[in-house]
């Protein structure tokens, strides 16, 4: 397959983001973008807390794609934002760091990509909002394929 570029300012709408998911797992020949091996999409609100498992760990190394939206502001409010970093077992921000999202609007998008190293698990750590009025949400989607 020949190289092809995508480059996107600005947010995704719905639509387009579902364009870009069908592109993607036409790329990477998986079945489903969500559920199929090798890919996984998850909500994280902001009682989120702790490393959550995206993607388990596998034998060899891995090509990843992911793709984050901000689903909810993320604002202090009468307390402190939640933060959310995006990496695998050991290396916990390897692919963003919780400043990425600090301060996101609603809507915003972002891609990362990279390898996830073999025998590691895709993880989104958070820590969880404080106070009544904090306020901020992710959705993530991952593609992986062997590197």
């Amino acid at each position: 397959m020949a190289q092809q570029t995508l480059i996107w300012e600005g947010t995704f709408t719905t639509d387009q983001r579902d364009a870009l998911n069908e592109m993607l797992t036409e790329i990477y020949a998986v079945t489903s973008v969500a559920g199929a091996a090798g890919s996984a999409t998850a909500a994280y609100p902001k009682t989120t807390s702790g490393a959550q498992t995206l993607l388990a760990a596998a034998t060899v190394d891995r090509r990843v794609i992911i793709s984050v939206q901000v689903t909810t502001v993320f604002a202090d409010g009468d307390g402190a934002q939640p933060t959310f970093e995006i990496g695998q077992t050991g290396e916990t921000d390897k692919f963003a760091a919780t400043t990425l999202f600090t301060g996101a609007a609603a809507g915003a998008t972002f891609s990362l990509a990279g390898t996830l190293t073999a025998n590691t698990a895709l993880l989104v750590t958070a820590t969880a909002a404080t106070g009544t009025t904090s306020t901020g949400a992710l959705a993530v989607t991952a593609i992986a394929s062997a590197a």
